[in-house]
């Protein structure tokens, strides 16, 4: 079951809500390569920015555990049919 952490509702509870969550914002820095067949570790920490964002920020390892690359997603909550935020003000 997938749920957004700390608030522990699966994903598809939001969706039967008619709430969605598009990517609004993306951020990569490669910091060095990969190499074909290597084996990543993705270590991923949610931070929480006012009502109706999320911030997804991640660290990519490589199979000797060498920091790759740093990258950072936002989501909006959004209103299914208006496309509009959720609880703005």
């Amino acid at each position: 079951m997938g749920g957004i952490a700390g608030i522990r509702v699966p994903y598809i509870d939001f969706e039967k809500a008619g709430i969605h969550y598009p990517v609004v914002n993306m951020k990569f820095d490669l910091r060095s390569q990969l190499i074909m067949n290597d084996s990543l570790t993705v270590k991923t920490i949610i931070n929480y920015s006012k009502k109706v964002r999320l911030i997804f920020e991640y660290d990519i390892f490589n199979q000797k555990f060498e920091l790759i690359s740093k990258a950072a997603t936002t989501l909006a909550f959004v209103k299914k049919e208006t496309h509009k935020t959720c609880y703005s003000s």
